[in-house]
């Protein structure tokens, strides 16, 4: 065999193994970046079925505050919060009545309704509902005609947000908000966003 015919088999026999390993590294799966928490596909949420003529409170609450008592001469909304364990869960309600005599819209820019954040009594914050979790970016709006209520539901199963579990007998705060803007309002309406108190340890079962 010449010299030349040597020096072709010596190609082929380094381009060979390279050509494979190529093959191989290709048909490995990409390392994709994970989310801690629940990824919202798209799915646009239907913001009316969170309306209700009235709000259902037959179940019983542990704690129970209403804000703005008195309704300001011109007031638009007023917010409700409330808390009660049930099946080894923080269960938060959380409501927003027009009582405004005229429809009032609220927009929002993602799909990310509300959140809230639950602190200590060191007021170290322990969990924020929304952090993990990626929304989609779609501007939407809600119209409440007045009487009518706006109702988020939220639950924390006493894990922080290092993944430690947390007394459920101790005390805590929790501070609710909803995420959209007000119509006609330059800044945050303070009604959109409310705090309460509770101690666990006085609701032993």
């Amino acid at each position: 065999m010449g010299e030349k015919g040597k020096v072709f088999i010596l190609l082929l026999l380094f381009i060979i193994p390279l050509y494979g390993g190529c093959g191989k590294y290709n048909e490995e799966p990409a390392n994709d970046l994970s989310v801690n928490g629940d990824v919202q596909e798209g799915e646009k949420e239907d913001l009316k079925k969170r309306i209700v003529k009235k709000v259902d409170i037959s179940k019983p609450l542990l704690y129970r505050k209403k804000l703005n008592g008195e309704i300001k001469e011109n007031g638009r909304f007023q917010s409700n919060l409330s808390a009660r364990k049930d099946d080894g869960k923080l269960v938060i309600d959380f409501t927003l009545e027009n009582v405004s005599s005229k429809t009032e819209t609220i927009t929002f820019s993602s799909g990310q309704r509300y959140d809230f954040f639950i602190y200590n009594d060191k007021n170290e914050l322990l969990y924020q509902w929304s952090e993990g979790k990626m929304f989609t970016m779609a501007i939407e709006s809600v119209e409440l005609n007045p009487n009518e209520t706006l109702h988020f539901t939220g639950m924390w199963n006493f894990v922080d947000r290092r993944g430690n579990k947390v007394d459920d007998e101790g005390e805590f705060r929790i501070v609710f908000k909803v995420t959209g803007v007000v119509e006609g309002e330059d800044g945050i309406n303070e009604d959109l966003m409310t705090s309460i108190s509770i101690d666990m340890s006085e609701n032993r079962d």
